[in-house]
């Protein structure tokens, strides 16, 4: 008698398929996600949002901060009320990774629930998602923003709420979208504008009562502003000519006029995929681009109108440009089933439309690693737009297909060689981040292509088969990602809070002194607790507030010699890079009455000084002119400005402080 193993059931059989690609898909998302986003910490808007967050959670210390003295972005938004607690409990350090890991948790739920409703099965929307991960995700001047970012903002919740509106939206749910709409405006009201104009349009083209809502919406908005009520009274405000010259040179992205033609080349391809995806994707899909065109082309008439001609206050805060955001999610989200249905020759279309769009889809992807590329996307993406558009009536031969596909991979393939061969960054930091990006953009290429085989090709022989070796593939490469995934600095660990003798360290910043420490102001913040009395960064808010921007001028001036700044911070009337001397440390204390202590990474003989070695040490960049200069630093000097003001004379014996008067603001 022959014996035989376990019978599975075909139902058990079915069903273990069915969770298998589930689960591969949702290991291929987080493969993507922790390539795409790795950790870094407290960067970018990221800083600003914790250390208003600790300011919520400790006023007497940090309410005198210049980014928090003329006004605050945090009363516009619940986050800091979440977000504090976090910080108290858990720590800078610990509570900015979970907070960040939370937020990004959130994004990705709702990224899956807009894909779920557009697509038909739970395979596909994940697919459709680790689309939208892999794509390249800045948008705006310069790409300052991107969606899914890989630092904690309450732009992530709100983007997460905003797209479970959509979902809603798309699946008839109205009164949920509505709530999850206002949910997403109490974090970030700018973000969440977009969308409740595609909720306006999508809805009121079936319900008439919606542009009743609407109108009474903006008869209240008019009253408020009548009222008084922040932040509609900004409606009646206009920037006068010092502060929009202030606010025009530090905010690039908000006035159209000062948007690049690089800027303009990635719009294209962003407006050209969702055009062609118009003449493809299914009808829900395809009412919800064209609310999202419509919004987006309404977005830049009022920003053009309202902030570069008009310089309305609160017309340049709204930033209406930023619809450009959920242009790129409903585009970038849409584009697995796009190339499904261009695969599959679904509709009729001219001969040249597929091989243009899916090489301006590649185009797209690898921009991500090598953002010359946007050109070559913006190119085949164009014109695959304009002939998917076009229903081929001539049979045109393939080996004229293959010429033009070929012909714009040559070109952009030259394109992007002179833009490697010529990179100034020639720094030991810069070639291992390329070395870093390059091998993010390999590992990217092999997990979607492994991805498309599998849910390209999942009907045919042999499913089960397939699992078995995908699935220990997809935890190899999950566990790959996440060694590489958290890359902070050891300075970054540190100024979060990562344990370290620092004796010398709190005796160095005496509490309740005022100190200027150049490129510090994170370390103070976010480890000290301590006010920063100015730094390029703090100047972030002027557009929302005019005394921030003329104190944060003002004390730029003071500062001249400061390395870490911006363009946008630079002061026009000085030409070259002003280095630090014993005349404008004094000069600095002079103008700057309110200041204790300068702190700075260079010793001067001619003047007092104590000295602090920092345990770990700080590798930063700034440019001097045209040159990339890498700065390693963990000597610091303390020069006390009460000694430099009383010792302070010129030539005739006169006190310096009658010569440098410091200015009235």
């Amino acid at each position: 008698m022959t014996e035989t193993g376990p019978v599975t059931a075909p139902g058990v059989r079915s069903s273990w398929r069915r969770h298998g690609s589930v689960w591969f898909m949702t290991g291929v998302v987080a493969v993507l996600w922790l390539v795409t986003r790795p950790y870094s910490g407290i960067i970018h808007d990221s800083k600003f949002y914790t250390f208003l967050a600790l300011r919520m959670a400790d006023p007497v210390h940090l309410d005198s901060d210049l980014f928090a003295r003329f006004g605050r972005q945090d009363r516009f938004t619940l986050f800091s009320h979440l977000y504090a607690p976090v910080l108290v409990h858990l720590g800078v350090e610990r509570g900015v990774m979970a907070m960040t890991v939370t937020a990004q948790a959130c994004w990705l739920i709702g990224a899956f629930s807009l894909a779920r409703a557009l697509n038909a099965n739970r395979v596909q929307a994940l697919f459709a998602v680790a689309g939208l991960v892999a794509l390249p995700s800045g948008y705006g001047a310069g790409l300052t923003f991107s969606y899914g970012e890989p630092f904690v903002t309450p732009r992530l919740f709100a983007e997460a709420l905003s797209m479970v509106c959509l979902g809603c939206l798309v699946r008839g749910r109205l009164p949920m979208a509505a709530v999850t709409m206002v949910a997403s405006a109490a974090f970030h009201p700018i973000m969440t504008v977009p969308v409740a104009g595609v909720l306006l349009l999508y809805a009121g083209a079936r319900h008439r009562a919606w542009y009743a809502f609407a109108t009474a919406a903006a008869a209240l908005f008019g009253i408020l502003a009548v009222l008084q009520v922040e932040p509609f009274t900004r409606l009646g405000v206009r920037l006068d000519p010092e502060w929009f010259r202030l606010t025009y040179l530090r905010e690039p992205t908000a006035f159209l006029s000062r948007w690049t033609t690089a800027d303009g080349v990635i719009l294209v391809s962003q407006i050209s995929l969702a055009v062609a995806m118009l003449r493809v994707v299914q009808p829900d899909c395809r009412q919800l681009l064209w609310a999202v065109l419509a919004v987006v082309a309404s977005g830049f008439v009022m920003n053009g109108v309202g902030a570069d001609l008009l310089r309305n206050q609160l017309l340049v805060n709204m930033q209406f440009w930023r619809a450009t955001w959920l242009l790129e999610v409903i585009a970038h989200l849409s584009v697995a089933a796009f190339l499904f249905a261009l695969w599959g020759n679904r509709i009729e279309q001219h001969p040249f439309a597929r091989p243009l769009l899916f090489l301006g889809v590649l185009f797209l992807f690898a921009a991500r690693f090598i953002p010359v590329l946007f050109v070559g996307a913006a190119f085949s993406l164009f014109w695959g737009a304009v002939y998917i558009w076009r229903p081929g009536r001539a049979v045109i031969s393939s080996r004229r297909t293959s010429l033009i596909a070929f012909t714009t991979t040559v070109l952009v393939g030259l394109m992007t060689l002179y833009a490697l061969l010529t990179r100034s960054d020639t720094a030991d930091t810069a070639l291992d981040r390329r070395w870093t990006d390059l091998a993010g953009f390999i590992l990217c290429v092999l997990v979607i292509a492994s991805a498309w085989r599998f849910v390209a090709f999942g009907t045919s022989a042999g499913p089960s088969a397939r699992l078995k070796y995908a699935l220990p593939a997809a935890i190899v490469l999950l566990c790959m990602a996440g060694v590489r995934w958290d890359q902070r600095t050891d300075w970054e660990r540190f100024v979060e809070g990562r344990p370290v003798s620092t004796e010398e360290l709190s005796s160095f910043v005496p509490d309740g002194s005022t100190f200027y420490w150049e490129g510090a102001a994170p370390l103070l913040w976010f480890r000290l607790r301590q006010t920063s009395y100015y730094s390029c960064m703090q100047a972030a808010g002027g557009m929302f507030y005019r005394g921030l921007a003329l104190e944060a001028a003002h004390r730029a001036d003071s500062f001249r010699f400061e390395k870490f700044r911006s363009e946008s911070c630079k002061n026009p009337a000085i030409d070259q890079p002003i280095r630090v001397t014993a005349a404008e440390i004094r000069r600095s204390c002079i103008r700057e009455p309110e200041l204790d202590f300068i702190v700075v990474p260079d010793r001067i003989s001619e003047l007092p000084a104590r000295e602090w070695v920092s345990p770990v040490q700080d590798v930063d960049s700034y440019f001097e002119g045209d040159t990339l200069v890498i700065l390693h630093t963990e000597r610091y000097y303390r020069y006390a400005c009460a000694e430099l003001r009383s010792s302070a004379t010129n030539d005739t014996g006169s006190p310096l402080s009658t010569l440098v008067q410091p200015e009235i603001r």
